[in-house]
């Protein structure tokens, strides 16, 4: 028997905020993000949490819009996270890939609820930061021939 298709949290978030005129808040938003929970660390044993899947800036920019209250300033405390981890860990591109971080299933979890336990500890952001730049760089860093300039307008 085929599963069912599933779709990552923040582009199903992003859509029925968008969509739905109630949107997708309180407990409709909790069993949303247990399901999600339940789905990627019971089920899938956590496997390919760094890796965000296609156009990760373009849904990344998709979900941070539809955030509400508390949501936004947690993302931008995340964001802050990776810029510093990032920064320390000597990569290019901090301001895009602390934008697709925000898809990061952990760290969509605490945007969503609070819920800080997948979240990394003090140093831990640069190690979480160079796997996430890593895996996820096509996507996102910048074309071999940009300069620092260009980059930062991009």
């Amino acid at each position: 028997m085929d599963r069912a298709r599933w779709y990552d949290l923040p582009t199903v978030v992003a859509r029925l905020r968008e969509r739905r005129k109630r949107g997708c808040f309180g407990d409709d938003l909790a069993a949303l993000v247990d399901a999600d929970t339940f789905e990627r660390l019971e089920i899938r044993g956590g496997q390919d949490e760094l890796f965000l899947g296609d156009d990760a800036l373009g849904r990344s920019v998709d979900f941070y819009a539809a955030l509400v209250g508390e949501e936004a300033p947690r993302a931008s405390a995340v964001r802050r996270e990776v810029r510093k981890g990032a920064v320390s860990a000597g990569l290019i591109g901090v301001d895009r890939l602390s934008q697709v971080a925000l898809l990061q299933p952990g760290i969509v979890r605490y945007i969503l609820t609070g819920q800080a336990d997948e979240l990394p500890r003090g140093d831990g952001w640069r190690s979480f930061t160079s796997g996430l730049w890593a895996v996820n760089a096509p996507d996102w860093a910048p074309k071999p021939m940009e300069t620092n300039e260009q980059q930062e307008t991009a």
